[in-house]
């Protein structure tokens, strides 16, 4: 798994951002894989539609009502292999990351018929790159980032 070993030098966002660089100029493979440490892609969107399931959906689901008409965001989509599951419930899924590899994300989940997914970069310094007025996202969020994980990983109304 992309463990960030190298980034308390470096600072997290800047470590992170550069680990995952380096992978990815490794090979499409590796980067989809570096996340969970999966033997291939198709494992690690197997394991991401677990992921899913078991700890967005299930307990987000007493609290959301009619998931095909909302939009959901996952902070730290990675290589969109949790993202992939999400946009199977959701009208529309927003993948947002500190990386620049959205190019590797997006052709990866072309290949298994997923285009209701919107892919933002940003530079980890706020939350979501898009302007609160001009932002669609009016329902659901989670946070598969180490940081945002320990307080809160599922939330209701976040943006907006």
């Amino acid at each position: 798994m992309g463990t960030g070993r190298e980034i308390e030098t470096r600072g997290h966002i800047v470590g992170f951002k550069e680990e995952i660089g380096k992978t990815a100029d490794l090979s499409p493979e590796a980067f989809l894989t570096w996340f969970d440490d999966a033997s291939g892609p198709e494992e690690s969107f197997v394991r991401g539609a677990w992921d899913f399931s078991v700890h967005v959906a299930q307990p987000l689901a007493p609290y959301l009502r009619a998931p095909e008409e909302k939009t959901i965001l996952e902070i730290g989509h990675g290589a969109g292999r949790i993202l992939a599951s999400a946009a199977r419930h959701f009208r529309e899924a927003v993948g947002i990351d500190v990386h620049h590899r959205n190019d590797i994300v997006r052709r990866e989940l072309a290949t298994r018929g997923i285009t209701n997914v919107r892919l933002l970069e940003t530079d980890g310094a706020f939350l979501c790159p898009m302007e609160p007025s001009t932002s669609p996202i009016r329902s659901s969020c989670f946070s598969t980032s180490n940081e945002l994980r320990s307080s809160s990983r599922i939330c209701a109304n976040c943006i907006g």
